[in-house]
């Protein structure tokens, strides 16, 4: 059977454990406790980052207001990639422990000093790029709601109205150039025809036509105006590749054509949305 430990065996284990510890400790330089340091904090960082730290964006709604959507952080945004770096930057100075040479630790070290820098620097280019964003979108959506106030207070089928709908629509189309984030469902779907107006100008600057029949969707149920840029906005949509173009959307464009030219020919004038339809299909042939 075997004996419990005496008094003398207990100080022995205790002071062999110290020993141990003081050797391990002396062994450390300045350097790897400031690593240690920079590790414990960066993943304590990062784990309280992810449940209480909220990053928010701005959308348009349906109703032309600005709504603020937020979410947790996620691994690919710039606070937890630069964290990230600083932690594996911190934990290359124990490298030297199993690497092969100096040499080896200095190009690990080197490389993840650069990562560091471009994570620091695509975090301060992206919140450039979205204050930039938001201010286009907050432009886009006033133009669209100076539109509405058009219609609805000028007279139409005067040049003081189309100037003022053209020159909103022109404002659109740039301040939407440049923004690969948008609604357009929302935005074709809405009953406003200034956030109409704004899908199609979106649509006109970002070119795909698998998008066509959406577009074209819209645009038959919009109208004057909005529906001649919806025309337009569905050419460009199209571009070069004129399948898109199928039969039964190329009927409906016809007898689109043929109505609003019997209502122009009732007011002894022309019709814009037939020239932007001849336009479409002259490019496009039968």
């Amino acid at each position: 059977m075997s004996q419990p430990a005496t008094p003398s065996d207990a100080d022995a284990t205790s002071a062999g454990v110290r020993a141990s510890l003081r050797q391990f400790v002396s062994k450390r330089s300045v350097g790897d406790w400031i690593a240690v340091a920079v590790i414990v904090l960066g993943a304590t960082a990062l784990l309280v980052m992810f449940p209480l730290v909220r990053v928010c964006d701005q959308h348009l709604t349906d109703a032309g207001e600005v709504e603020t959507v937020c979410r947790h952080l996620a691994l690919n945004d710039p606070p937890v990639v630069v964290v990230g770096a600083l932690v594996v930057l911190a934990m290359s100075a124990f490298f030297a422990e199993v690497s092969v040479s100096g040499l080896t630790v200095k190009r690990r070290l080197e490389l993840v000093e650069r990562k560091a820098d471009w994570a620091t620097d695509e975090a301060g280019r992206a919140n450039e790029t979205a204050t930039a964003a938001k201010s286009e979108a907050r432009d886009a959506l006033a133009a669209a709601a100076r539109y509405e106030r058009v219609r609805r207070d000028l007279k139409a089928r005067t040049s003081e109205r189309d100037t003022e709908q053209t020159d909103a629509w022109n404002e659109m189309a740039e301040d939407l150039r440049d923004q690969p984030e948008f609604d357009l469902a929302g935005h074709l779907a809405s009953q406003d025809e200034g956030m109409r107006l704004a899908g199609f100008a979106w649509a006109s600057t970002h070119r795909d036509p698998g998008r066509a029949t959406q577009v074209a969707e819209a645009m038959f149920g919009a109208r004057g105006f909005t529906q001649e840029m919806g025309i337009r906005a569905l050419a460009a949509t199209i571009g070069d590749d004129c399948d898109a173009l199928g039969p039964e959307l190329r009927a409906r464009l016809l007898d689109l054509k043929s109505t609003v030219v019997r209502r122009a020919q009732r007011r002894n004038d022309t019709s814009n949305r037939a020239t932007e339809i001849d336009r479409l299909l002259q490019r496009c042939p039968d």
